[in-house]
């Protein structure tokens, strides 16, 4: 499986469900279930901690890299690039270089991080 989209028609099959049934789950139409699994669309990032949820794992490797690994906390916590600056207190082109490795974070901007990764641990 190398997909979001693989994952959630995996457990689908698994339990027996049909698309409506997931979609109900998580709150989306039935289409957007069929795109996933098709890999013709993915998942928005607001949907991505229902998702796991229904999965019951997080499906993706293990990050290398901080770029990798704040991309990763982010998306499991369902934030969009901008939501998670704004929590932080930075600008969002600033997730965006440090997603993209193009930046590190400041020492203030670490201990923001390591805040809110805190506050969102379930």
């Amino acid at each position: 499986m190398k997909s979001l989209g693989d994952h959630i028609r995996k457990a689908r099959l698994d339990r027996r469900l049909l698309q409506q049934d997931v979609a109900t789950l998580l709150g989306v139409d039935e289409t957007s279930v069929w795109q996933w699994e098709r890999n013709r669309t993915d998942p928005q990032v607001h949907f991505i901690p229902a998702i796991y949820s229904f999965l019951g794992y997080a499906p993706w490797e293990p990050a290398e890299g901080f770029a990798a690994w704040l991309r990763q906390a982010r998306r499991g916590s369902g934030l969009s690039r901008r939501n998670l600056a704004v929590r932080i207190g930075v600008d969002p082109t600033t997730v965006d270089r440090w997603e993209r490795g193009r930046r590190r974070p400041t020492t203030e901007s670490r201990r923001r991080l390591l805040e809110w990764m805190v506050a969102t641990r379930p």
